[in-house]
């Protein structure tokens, strides 16, 4: 009898019956199965696991009941899963200890909370995270921050969000975690929203690479990094080079404030594409912030202590930085 190695069934946008996985593969009915791959599915109703299935890919279309998955697959390595709602019924229980990969999507053109799928993933690290159409941060920050002790990194691009570790002491078991934010009913991302909730989880963070969008609206939740080393503001698409041209807002004295207590370089990158439009003054805006005087962002609004050993603005694709400085006060 030929050995069965990969199961998969494409999905089917007119699908209105789970695929029903075979009870005779439980158990040491299909010892050699090691992927699985199914459009909306259905748990067969016996004791018995998937013995070596290492890779579980699958939609939550139908709505299937994926709370027991970890008692029928003991082995997994990596699981996908798509096309999640608020209310699915993802899997719970612990968390098998081969777990390494970790990948979450919303339906498309949503977006939701992630709390409650992560919870199961909070005692242990998940070497590779990704979670699509996040409303907001927290609930990755949580997982990610509560299941380590080292020192990370963040990296807000647009609307991606990256974290991981960065110890050289552990280069081969590095964590890593990826969020794509999105809103409701349109493509502007909810920052406030997507900052609510995560002032706790930020007392590791050494490095943050962060659009100036996202950082004006960081600010307000009074953000707590007493390990931060180095800060990157990006200017990288259209709503940031507005916001650099005309803030949004203005940070009076003891307003709001960043702690940072350790912080001893800030840099300002200018990345803007082609598609956001020719903007000859942008360059002039953010240098600004450096040739005359700080920002209210960053000169009222930042708490840490001793001078900054460097300051520095860069223009990508200019060649050498535009203005930097050691020591800068």
């Amino acid at each position: 009898m030929p050995r069965l190695l990969v199961f998969k069934i494409s999905a089917n946008a007119q699908q209105e019956t789970p695929v029903e996985i075979p009870a005779s593969w439980t158990g040491d009915g299909a010892p050699e199965l090691r992927i699985l791959s199914l459009p909306a599915f259905s748990l067969p109703d016996v004791p018995q696991p998937f013995r070596n299935v290492t890779d579980f890919n699958a939609t939550m279309k139908l709505c299937p009941d994926a709370r027991r998955l970890f008692d029928y697959l003991p082995r997994i390595i990596s699981l996908l899963l798509t096309d999640l709602a608020h209310d699915s019924l993802v899997p719970r229980g612990p968390v098998p200890i081969s777990l390494e990969g970790l990948v979450f999507a919303a339906v498309l053109g949503t977006a939701i909370d992630y709390s409650h799928h992560l919870e199961p993933y909070e005692t242990r690290p998940i070497r590779r995270s990704f979670l699509v159409s996040s409303l907001n941060l927290a609930p990755a920050l949580r997982t990610f921050t509560k299941t380590h002790e080292r020192p990370w990194s963040m990296s807000i691009k647009t609307s991606l969000v990256e974290m991981s570790t960065h110890d050289e002491t552990y280069n081969d078991d590095n964590v890593h975690c990826s969020v794509v934010l999105a809103s409701v009913g349109t493509t502007c991302i909810d920052w406030p929203l997507a900052w609510d909730r995560t002032g706790p989880y930020f007392d590791r963070l050494v490095n943050l690479n962060i659009s100036l969008t996202a950082l004006v609206n960081l600010m307000w939740i009074n953000p707590y990094m007493p390990n931060l080393e180095f800060l990157v503001i990006g200017v990288r698409d259209a709503v940031d080079a507005k916001e650099a041209e005309t803030p949004s807002r203005t940070f009076p004295p003891n307003s709001v404030c960043l702690t940072a207590f350790t912080l001893r370089a800030i840099n300002m990158v200018v990345s803007l594409h082609e598609e956001d439009g020719d903007r000859p003054g942008i360059d002039r805006h953010c240098l600004r912030w450096f040739e005359v005087e700080l920002p209210s962002l960053l000169r009222n609004c930042f708490d840490f202590f001793g001078p900054l050993e460097h300051l520095q603005y860069i223009e990508l694709g200019v060649g050498t930085p535009s203005i930097s400085g050691e020591e800068a006060e």
